[in-house]
């Protein structure tokens, strides 16, 4: 998105703004000079960085297909009539590119197919999850604000046209709530699901079993907040890479889950062996076809 501000800058011939497109990245390296002392940190220490096998590839159209569940399908066919305006915006300019559609329709493009390359090379531990096109949510919802405007605006009379306009906006409104594989799935998506549950359960055993105070790890980063612990601070935290790298210090809990540690964090029940932890308790939720378990263990 940052090449994209830099192109349009670049075709605007607007040159002494080019140093202010880089301010925040030269501002976080400095703090990053001064904590890690490293200028570059953001690069160094980025957790996406490379290719890990355990994320897997995909489809190159997999963000494609997956925009109706994002959307639903009458704001992504909205979305579809806004890029055919910016189209017709771009021929009636003879071919010129406006700060709106760089920002916009750029914007949203660059997310899309960047994000698509990422998970069809397996790149940047992609894992094909459509959440990443979050950050060109509002993109994509001026886009169909330009093609609601595309659509009603050529319609006349005036009666009809606010007919259309009440027509669409109830189409929209109501998608969500019909019986359609995009639609919300009641109660499922408005409540916590196993694995957080699952997860609340054994937080409630550990505070009302485990009396002293101990450094915990765990894969699931739910667990950060039910325990109010910082993440980077390994007085309180070690995570799972201290499991593999057998540095996790005596006494310590561990909060193992058959989804986050095993796929996250590579892992496996396998890794407790008697001789070095004791099982304490677990807890299993089931819910929607998923069964989410959680293991207490205590290193000795």
């Amino acid at each position: 998105m940052l090449c994209v501000a830099i192109v349009m800058l670049l075709y605007q011939k607007r040159f002494r703004l080019l140093p202010f497109v880089t301010f925040g990245t030269v501002v976080y390296g400095i703090i990053g000079q001064f904590y890690y002392h490293d200028f570059l940190w953001m690069f160094h220490q980025n957790p996406y960085s490379g290719v890990e096998l355990k994320y897997g590839s995909g489809d190159l159209f997999h963000f494609a297909n997956q925009m109706p569940y994002l959307l639903g399908w009458p704001t992504l066919i909205l979305l579809i009539f806004g890029l055919f305006a910016s189209s017709v915006a771009f021929v009636k300019s003879k071919y010129t590119i406006s700060s709106y559609q760089f920002l916009v329709v750029g914007m949203f493009f660059a997310m899309l197919v960047s994000h698509s390359i990422f998970w069809h090379q397996g790149w940047f531990h992609s894992f094909g999850m459509k959440r990443v096109l979050l950050a060109v949510f509002p993109c994509m919802l001026l886009l169909a604000i330009d093609g609601f405007h595309f659509i009603t605006n050529g319609i006349k009379p005036l009666f009809y046209k606010r007919l259309s306009i009440a027509a669409l906006i109830v189409l929209i409104t109501i998608f969500p709530f019909t019986p359609n594989k995009a639609a919300f799935v009641f109660p499922y998506e408005f409540e916590k699901d196993s694995s957080q549950e699952v997860a609340i359960k054994a937080v409630d055993w550990y505070r009302n079993h485990v009396t002293d105070p101990s450094v915990v790890s765990f894969g699931n980063y739910y667990f950060a907040e039910l325990l109010q612990v910082d993440i980077d601070d390994t007085k309180e935290v070690m995570l799972h890479d201290a499991i593999k790298k057998k540095s996790l210090p005596s006494g310590s809990i561990v909060f193992w889950d058959n989804y986050f540690s095993v796929t996250d964090m590579g892992v496996t029940q396998e890794d407790f062996t008697p001789s070095e932890y004791t099982l304490l308790h677990s807890e299993t939720v089931s819910k929607r076809n998923r069964t989410s378990v959680v293991h207490i263990y205590k290193k000795k």
